[in-house]
């Protein structure tokens, strides 16, 4: 797939040192844009902090049918909880989109970094990282059914294996697929309907959790979550954590396009 008409920003901290299970782990997974050299509280901990908290310990893996993960309208009286769950996996199960997330943050010598994720139907999918700082870089990785394709910089592609591609244990293209957002486990009353704006010409429901520091949890977290109303699909998230004690902040911002016309080939 041609990819040069995007300018692309996103990747894992010293990725030629390291092996495309850490990369894609590091790249994915909760609380990865972290410096591994930080001489501060490193936001992976914060994340682990964040994660023993009760509103945000996940939930056990549930099975999925097609009925609750075909884009559906959204009633602004379901629990918010189960509209964002279904957002999530409704999201994973689209076959025509693209996701664009950037983060920043201050620990260590800083960070800022995006990513693009683009879904061109059933298996296939191609993810395109790349780093602003502190130290420039991009990679790429294009997934199209059980094949595994990586390119490094500059650097020729590569067809790789699922092991070398970091799929062959817990990691899979849905962990792969769901932002950050959609993988933290929130329980009932966590999440709020604060409005329902339009957004690039669509009408959305805005859904925010807000958690604030207290002498047992240092941290500061508020989330928000715009969903398309008529289908219930994500089309931006927004998520800041602050760690009062160190000072550091963390930013995180995704947004999505859905039937986007684009191909993705074999590179080789």
């Amino acid at each position: 797939m041609a990819c040069g008409s995007y300018r692309i920003v996103r990747v894992n901290r010293h990725f030629s040192n390291v092996s495309a299970l850490t990369f894609i782990l590091s790249l994915f997974l909760l609380a990865s844009a972290l410096p591994a050299d930080s001489q501060e509280t490193p936001l992976g901990d914060v994340a682990r902090q964040s994660r023993e908290n009760k509103s945000q310990s996940p939930h056990a893996k549930k099975v999925i049918s097609n009925e609750d993960t075909e884009p559906q309208a959204i009633n602004p009286n379901d629990d918010p909880v189960e509209v964002v769950a279904r957002a999530g996996d409704a999201l994973v199960r689209n076959e025509s989109h693209r996701c664009n997330t950037n983060s920043n943050g201050n620990s260590g010598p800083g960070f800022e970094d995006e990513n693009i994720i683009e879904v061109s139907g059933k298996d296939r999918v191609h993810v395109i990282v790349n780093q602003g700082r502190p130290t420039p870089s991009i990679n790429e990785i294009i997934v199209i059914g059980d094949d595994y394709y990586r390119k490094a910089g500059n650097g020729p592609w590569k067809k790789i294996s699922a092991q070398e591609a970091g799929f062959a244990g817990r990691l899979t293209v849905d962990s792969i697929l769901r932002p950050n957002i959609f993988k933290f486990g929130f329980k009932s009353g966590d999440l709020k309907l604060v409005g329902t704006p339009l957004l690039n010409g669509t009408k959305t429901y805005q859904y925010q959790y807000i958690a604030n520091a207290s002498n047992a949890y240092d941290l500061e977290r508020t989330i928000n979550i715009w969903l398309g109303a008529n289908d219930d699909l994500p089309r931006r998230t927004e998520m800041t954590t602050f760690t009062p004690s160190t000072g550091i902040r963390w930013n995180e911002t995704v947004s999505c396009i859905y039937g986007v016309s684009t191909k993705i080939q074999p590179p080789l």
